[in-house]
């Protein structure tokens, strides 16, 4: 049995069977990806099962789950500039293997997110953006050091 708020943070559950969800879910992928994660193997069916917590909420909760039986997903949104995201993929991606500033400013320009944005024409956004990110290296042990990638 896992008891938990969100089943949507990426973490991995191992086996479980059947997802109980209290509440409708805010969206129809969130339902989705609640309920994928049970089940979560080769051949296995997905299931889950939905309960409203009070009268308000049970035409939600069967909208909801009317739409993920058709498949009628919400439209997805790509957002723009999310440095939130940026700074985790940084950390993620400096913790596996050593990456050069430049490499690193163009993969991310690339990207969906940043791809449109005024930051990916120019260095100076990122250098900037980059110059924030507090990282600690073995050499400042408890201190921290700004822009060390």
């Amino acid at each position: 049995m896992v008891a938990t708020s969100s089943l949507e943070l990426g973490i991995d559950m191992g086996a479980v069977d059947l997802v109980v969800q209290i509440e409708s879910p805010p969206s129809v992928a969130s339902g989705l990806q609640r309920v994928g994660r049970a089940g979560h193997q080769v051949g296995a069916t997905s299931r889950g099962v939905f309960f409203p917590k009070h009268r308000g909420d049970l035409l939600q909760t069967a909208v909801v789950v009317e739409r993920m039986r058709s498949g009628g997903i919400e439209a997805m949104r790509v957002p723009t500039n999310p440095l939130d995201v940026l700074a985790q993929q940084m950390v993620a991606m400096v913790a596996l293997d050593e990456w050069a500033v430049d490499d690193m400013f163009d993969l991310f320009r690339r990207s969906a997110g940043f791809a449109s944005s005024p930051a990916a024409s120019s260095r100076r956004p990122w250098t900037c953006w980059l110059a924030a990110i507090p990282v600690r290296t073995s050499r400042t042990s408890n201190r921290e050091s700004r822009g060390t990638v």
